[in-house]
């Protein structure tokens, strides 16, 4: 048999008494001292557990002979053997005790379930449960991949912190728990070994790894193992796992190059990412020891910041190929040292030089030489701003979905870009301005930060950049000649080295034109000198060409610029082009600077095939530039062809045709394009200013619309403007209808809806007036009609416009579109539930549905069932789509994703939520303007989101700022003005300011608008109102509609439940209310998931304890409320103010008033910290001053209220139900305080309240009547009294604190005002009735029944009836049946019976007898303090008092007797 079990052995081990069986799954690994498995064991007898079971079986036992499991241990070992069990003993406790006293231990090591003993030796237990293993786990990216190895990592840690070395670190050793991966526990089978043990030397044996070659331990080299030879493992792990293969001897060498295009996880990772990754295993696969970490928090700090750079939420420059610098060109050696320099030195130099200088080549020659210094480089070209230029870097991974424009996400992506590090180098080709807004912003801002190489024909404006500028020099008159040798071929001679010193003098040393000149040489053979000639010739006749004044230049400069053009002009004319060359550089004069793919640029001009080679020969010539397929043309040349009046033919109108149609966007182009688009147009507008006027406004329209994609209004209105303009004036009506709609889009976009409605409308009129067919045009204007009114929550309107639209499109047979018209049409009928109309359209969809399925929307669907985890990754995944088509600057792609910052609030991240938000109102202010309203629906939804997250101050202020925003573009009745005023009202209602939020409601019209969406708002705000002001009716109205509505969100049915059950509740009908608790479970219940269920729990929990609470069952109620709260972590979040309110009440009911009182001290700090409104506090004071009632503390309960009508006067005169309640509880303290008529007009105006509000059947109202029952019968006005205790004997069980004591004030007040009534028998025959009741409630016998029938002989006796003594009999016998003839019921009993005999009999005599006995019997109960023992003594006194009278008077009348007997 060998060393180890076998599979399904079956183990039954002993730990701390009880004894536990495992099986055996599996054999895990071998160590020299132990053998560790995978078994199985339950726990209770039926919950199965994994765990891992280290068996001590030292390897010098060899195989074992196993008597059934049991280590047989030979005779020449066992002393050696029960040492070792005693370290491994010993080990076992050093490391569970490290554990124990440092917490973070825990998180990494198995948990540790017990030493057990069996089979003549000692195991360990380990969890490994909830999990699984790494190697039977795959890593989904990079990002999982770092977050493991930092966590084995800060494992490994630990095991050194506590003085152990793990030498067996493999995935197999790791335990990755379900869902977590910044946890892991670490396994190990046998491999610890003791750091001091091997200073020792104590250390014989090491494990030989398995996975991976260690030097150290592969050489058995014991000297060499120490904490790096862990580190060593960790990093060859991480190799491991990254390139799916171990490190070879190869990998681990000082030089070792590493292929990362064979790591599938590196895909899309920053290349400092990757630059990091090669660091660390510089750092840890290394053969000597001190070229590795030092220690493992080093190998952890370096973890933590790859992990930084892997996440998949920190955005990063992608790497960019730079194009080649030209072949033939001349190397300027000192001016790359000099760029480097300044790059070192400034971060950041601009390399000014004249047109033509060869600026660009520099920079490209700069990353050619000193590239490699760089892990991210960019090219990129100035075209429109050096905003518009960051915008478009490309960034992976930025986060800049909250961005609507270029403006915005400029400085988003800037913000990116100066954390960049200076091995990031961003060169700015052609920034040929002399001041850029942005620039100041785009500068690296230190040392450490990217670099910049700008190229540039100007002289930045500011002179703080005058040293910052390297001006290019011109090439030496040597290098001048030696280029132009290169591309002339001409044969070096001394009379032309003569002759080109003129030429280079001539021509200002200008590279362009010097190539230029080469190249015509060589083609046209034209002799140097007539060259030289013919440019001086031309020079004498200026050529004006506008583009070169378009620069801010200085005097001399426009001189040099001039004369340059002037010579380009001329070597033009002397070049030799053919008329087909020429006309190709006319065509090519279209093209921006981003240039056209060669087949395109034929394509587009129509051109013949020969068109190719002409191409090719004008590349050859450098007149056309090439990269790869890409054709474009230097600015200046394009300039100066553009001016040289060469004919236009039908190419170049085909070719401005074709660019006109790129130009005409959407949003939902990706960036790229629009940023193409826009260069396109720019210089096309360049172009067509000697065009006709027509073709200017089609330009500027163009314009318009791509500055409207990428959300620039400005500039988007001022060419529309312009185009308008021009039609306007040309009378081009073709073009108004087109026009009018594009500005209902800018205005719907950027304006007011009111304003986009009148150009829509506007659109519509022109149409119709102009013969021609504008089918389409008359069909947006609709549209956008209609989508104004449905965005204005104007869904009847909506409604009525998609009709229109519908109807339109049918009548002139356009059945394109139709069937989403009528889908659309369907959802509206549908939310304003019109059922014939639903009906009607659902029919009419079958005569034009397609085959297509029609796309579900997941994401509302998850979002409906408040998955909001789930709908934030579906969100993002989105997100990541759309980003992957049409670029992460895309404004499409930024509007979609501006209210990102809305699922990070919903996901508990406030933090990120507010910088959003704050990037969100900086984005808006800067491109719509601070009083837009656009700011104002962001702040309105802002408010919403924010008020329910209890961040109430800035709430308010934003929904404040947006109804002034509203009222400052007249725009009141608009549907944002609405809403803003309902979050006002929200957040009013929330604080405890329920007049303020009325005040608001009552000057709102809500008739204007419909829709769920409105609905769902009306519940949330005037829902909150109504309930709070006691309306309850219109509350109910508006709770069902909520509840009747079918795909309404969930928390607005919810919210609609709970207000049917309050207003129930509050009316008395606790079963109606009961049936809506079923409501909120239903909706509960079709979570999909309950994880984020907690906010609607709260809610059901609350309402639940309320219906208990009603129903008398305090103790339930507080168990409800418990739960409720233990749903929330934070103790003192908002959401729990109201558990916390409710609960001390309850609690107080329970007479636990200390707890309670810590309840509502809790309710306190929570207004405290959430600075709520004074007002809110008048329950919370009203609930404290119960507490001090309970108590029968009057004064303090008193100041209280006190403070209540302090804040609140009007408090008095109660107008809804909190103030009717506090009124009905004043009223009953101040009676108790003496002031009776104080305290009964109180209660009367509570009373007065519930009537009004027809609350008659409330457990407050019935309350309050008790109340008034009490204090009317209290000065025996049984007349008044009467008819509310006949009312209150029908709802005894529904008095709060209800017990026998208040059936037994109701029946014997009854019987009262019955007998005072003259209506002996029928009081007679209740107080029967009652008595039987009594004994059915609680016992014949028992002291509830006494005490009624004492209380009916006092009712008998109070009106002189004689029956008294009949009830006293009863009482009399019950008592002596029940034995408590030695308790105060028996000496209430002599009580009552002296007082009937002293009032009905006037016995007096009799009547002490029975006082005196009560007396004795409560003297010898200990009875002296209490109310009764004071009234036996009054009674008693009155007694004596009246014998003495009778005897007196007896005196008086016996001498009176003898007196006259002696007369």
């Amino acid at each position: 048999m060998g060393r180890s079990l076998s599979i399904n052995s079956k183990l039954r081990l002993k730990s701390n008494g009880s004894f536990t069986e495992f099986t055996v799954d599996e054999i895990k690994g071998f160590g020299g001292n132990c053998i560790a498995y995978e078994v199985s064991f339950y726990e209770d007898g039926y919950i199965l557990h994994k765990g891992i079971l280290k068996e001590f079986c030292p390897v010098y036992l060899g195989n074992l002979n196993r008597d059934n499991c049991e280590i047989i241990v030979p005779e020449k070992y066992d002393s050696q053997f029960q040492k070792d069990l005693s370290e491994f003993k010993e080990s076992y406790r050093s490391i569970n005790e490290y554990i124990a006293h440092n917490g973070s231990a825990s998180n990494y090591h198995p948990v540790q379930l017990g030493l057990y003993e069996g089979n003549n030796t000692l195991y360990t237990l380990s969890s490994f449960d909830y999990g699984k293993t790494y190697d039977k786990l795959s890593d989904d990216n990079l990002y999982s991949l770092v977050k493991i190895m930092l966590a084995v990592a800060k494992g490994v840690e630990q095991y050194h912190n506590a003085g152990f070395i793990h030498c067996d670190i493999k995935p197999e050793n790791i335990f990755i728990l379900d869902e977590v991966t910044d946890l892991i526990k670490l396994f190990d089978y046998d491999s610890l070994i003791r750091i001091d043990d091997l200073k020792s030397g104590e250390v014989t044996e090491i494990p030989m790894p398995s996975a991976y070659y260690v030097p150290e331990l592969n050489d058995l080299n014991l000297k060499n193992i120490g904490i790096q030879t862990d580190l060593f493992e960790i990093g060859a792990m991480f190799y491991t796992r990254l390139f799916g293969k171990a490190p070879q001897p190869k990998d681990i060498g000082y030089d070792s190059e590493y292929n990362f295009d064979n790591a599938p996880l590196l895909s899309g990772v920053s290349p400092k990412a990757v630059f990091e990754i090669e660091k660390l295993f510089r750092n840890t696969l290394q053969i000597s020891k001190r070229r590795r970490y030092k220690d493992t928090s080093q190998l952890i700090s370096q973890l933590e910041f790859i992990l930084t750079l892997v996440d998949s939420k920190k955005p990063y420059l992608l790497n960019l190929p730079v194009w080649q610098p030209s072949r033939l060109c001349i190397e300027r050696s000192d001016e790359l040292r000099e760029i480097d320099y300044r790059l070192k030195k400034d971060g950041y130099v601009f390399v000014k030089g004249m047109g033509g200088l060869g600026k660009s080549e520099l920079a490209k020659m700069y990353v050619k030489e000193y590239g490699s210094q760089f892990h991210t480089v960019q090219f990129c070209k100035y075209v429109d701003s050096l905003k518009s230029l960051v915008a478009s870097i490309p960034i992976s991974g930025i986060n800049d979905e909250d961005y609507k424009n270029v403006d915005e996400l400029a400085k988003s992506k800037n913000k990116i870009l100066h954390q960049s590090d200076a091995n990031t180098l961003i060169i700015v080709d052609n920034f040929n301005v002399t001041y850029d807004k942005f620039l100041r912003e785009f500068l690296p801002s230190d040392s450490n930060n990217f670099e910049v190489i700008f190229t540039t024909r100007c002289m930045p404006a500011s002179d703080y950049y005058e040293d910052k500028v390297l001006k290019l020099a011109p090439l030496s008159l040597e290098d001048c000649k030696e280029l132009f040798y290169m591309h002339s071929v001409t044969e070096r001679t001394l009379a032309t080295d003569d002759l080109l010193e003129e030429l280079v003098d001539e021509i200002q040393f200008n590279t362009l034109l010097l190539i230029l000149i080469g190249k015509t040489v060589k083609r046209t053979k034209m002799p140097i000198s007539e060259i030289i000639e013919k440019l001086r010739e031309q020079e004498l006749d200026s050529v004006d060409v506008k583009v070169f004044y378009e620069y801010d230049y200085s005097d001399d400069e426009i001189e040099v610029y001039n004369k340059i053009n002037s010579h380009l002009n001329t070597v033009f004319n002397i070049s030799g082009l053919t008329y087909e060359e020429q006309e190709i550089l006319l065509n090519m004069t279209l093209i921006s600077a981003y240039g056209i793919q060669e087949d395109e640029f034929i394509a587009a001009c129509k051109s013949e095939p020969e068109t190719i080679e002409i191409i090719k020969n004008l590349i050859n010539q450098d007149w056309l530039e090439n990269r790869d397929t890409l054709i474009s043309m230097h600015s200046i040349v394009s300039d100066v062809v553009s001016e040289k009046g060469i004919q236009k033919s039908d190419c170049y109108y085909s070719l401005a045709e074709y660019l006109e149609d790129s130009c005409d966007v959407d949003e939902d182009f990706h960036i790229s394009e629009l940023q193409k688009a826009l260069a396109t147009a720019k210089q096309l507008e360049r172009r067509y200013k000697t065009e006709d006027e027509i073709s200017v406004a089609v330009i500027n329209f163009l314009l318009g619309n791509i500055y409207m994609a990428l959300y620039r209004p400005k500039n988007a209105k001022e060419c529309l403007d312009k185009a308008l303009l021009i039609a306007e004036k040309e009378q081009d009506y073709d073009d108004l209808p087109c026009l009018y709609n594009k500005f209902g889009d800018y205005e719907s976009k950027f304006g007011t809806r009111s304003k986009a409605k009148d150009y829509y409308k506007r659109a519509i009129e022109v149409a119709n007036e102009t013969d021609g067919e504008f089918y389409d045009e008359i069909s947006e204007a609709i549209l956008g009609i209609a989508e104004c009114y449905e965005e204005n929550n104007e869904k009847d309107k909506a409604l009525e416009q998609y009709k229109r639209l519908l109807g339109y499109r049918i009548k002139h047979n356009l059945n394109e579109y139709i069937e989403g018209i009528i889908k659309d049409i369907i959802a509206l009928c549908d939310e304003l539930n019109r059922q014939e109309d639903l009906l009607y359209y659902q029919n009419l969809l079958t005569n034009y549905e397609t085959d297509s399925a029609e796309e579900n929307d997941e994401i509302s669907e998850k979002l409906s069932s408040d998955d909001y985890e789930q709908v934030q990754r579906d969100y993002e995944q989105f997100l990541f789509e759309i980003r992957e088509q049409l670029g992460e600057e895309s404004p499409y792609y930024k509007e979609i994703a501006k209210y990102r910052w809305v699922y990070f609030l919903i996901n508990g991240n406030k933090e990120q939520a507010m910088r959003l938000i704050a990037e969100n109102m900086s984005f808006i202010e800067s491109t719509y303007g601070k009083d837009s309203m656009e700011m104002a629906d962001f702040l309105s939804l802002a408010s919403f989101q924010l008020a329910d997250k209890s961040e109430f101050d800035s709430a308010l202020d934003m929904a404040e700022r947006a109804v002034e925003i509203c009222r400052f573009n007249r725009q009141e009745e608009s549907y944002t003005a609405l809403q803003a005023n309902m979050d006002r009202m929200v957040v009013y209602v929330t604080k405890g300011d329920i007049y303020s939020a009325y005040d608001i409601a009552k000057n709102l019209d809500f008739t204007k608008f419909s829709g769920n969406d409105f609905l769902s708002d009306i519940i949330k705000s005037v829902g909150l109102v109504l309930i709070n002001l006691s309306m309850y009716d219109e509350a109910k109205a508006l709770a069902q509609k909520v509840l009747n509505t079918k795909k309404l969100d969930r928390i607005s049915k919810v919210l609609a439940a709970e207000i049917m059950i309050i207003c129930y509740e509050h009316e008395g009908n606790i079963d109606k209310a009961q049936q809506y608790l079923l409501d909120i479970s239903n909706e509960i219940n079709s979570l999909s998931i309950l994880k984020f269920a907690k906010d609607y729990l709260l809610i059901y929990k609350r309402m639940e304890a309320k219906i208990y609470f009603r129903n008398n069952d305090y103790k339930s109620a507080v168990e409800r409320l418990n739960s409720a709260i233990e749903l929330y972590e934070d103790k003192k979040t908002f959401v729990l103010l109201q558990c916390y309110q409710d609960r001390g009440v309850y609690l107080t009911c329970l007479a636990e008033y200390e707890k309670a009182r810590d309840d509502f001290v809790r309710c306190e700090e929570i207004i405290e910290i959430f600075g709520l409104s004074d007002k809110i506090n008048f329950m919370l004071y009203n609930n404290i001053a119960i507490i001090h009632f309970k108590r029968q503390e009057y004064e303090q309960a008193e100041e209280y209220y006190e403070k209540i009508f302090d804040i609140l006067p009007d408090v008095r005169n109660p107008e809804n139900y909190t103030e009717a309640l506090i009124c009905q509880n004043y009223g009953w303290i101040e009676y108790n305080l003496e002031k009776h008529e104080k305290g009964e007009d109180y209660i009367k105006r509570a009373l007065h309240f519930y009537e009004q509000k027809k609350m008659t059947a409330s457990d407050e109202c019935i309350l309050a009547q008790y109340n008034l029952s009490l204090i009317y019968t209290e000065k025996n006005d049984y007349e008044s009294a009467l008819p509310l205790l006949v009312d209150l004997y029908n709802s005894i069980g529904r008095i709060q604190g209800e017990d026998y004591t208040v059936r037994a004030h109701i029946s014997t007040g009854i019987i009262t005002g019955l007998l005072l009534l003259d209506k002996a028998q029928q009081a007679y025959d209740f107080a029967n009735a009652e008595d039987e009741n009594f004994a059915d409630l609680y016992g014949k016998e028992s002291i509830e029944r006494i005490d009624y029938l004492q209380k009916t002989a006092g009712a008998f006796k109070f009106c002189g009836h004689i029956e008294a003594f009949e009830f006293l009999e009863k009482s009399r016998k019950l008592i002596k049946k029940a034995r408590l003839e030695n308790s105060v019921w028996q000496a209430s009993q002599d009580n009552y019976v002296g007082v009937v005999f002293l009032d009905l009999e006037n016995d007096a005599q009799t009547a002490q007898i029975y006082f005196e006995s009560a007396k004795a019997l409560l003297e010898n109960l200990s009875q002296q303090d209490t109310p009764l023992y004071s009234f036996v003594e009054s009674n008693l006194q009155q007694a004596k008092d009246k014998i003495m009278d009778e005897l007196i008077k007896r005196m008086a009348q016996t001498l009176i007797d003898e007196e006259g007997e002696n007369k």
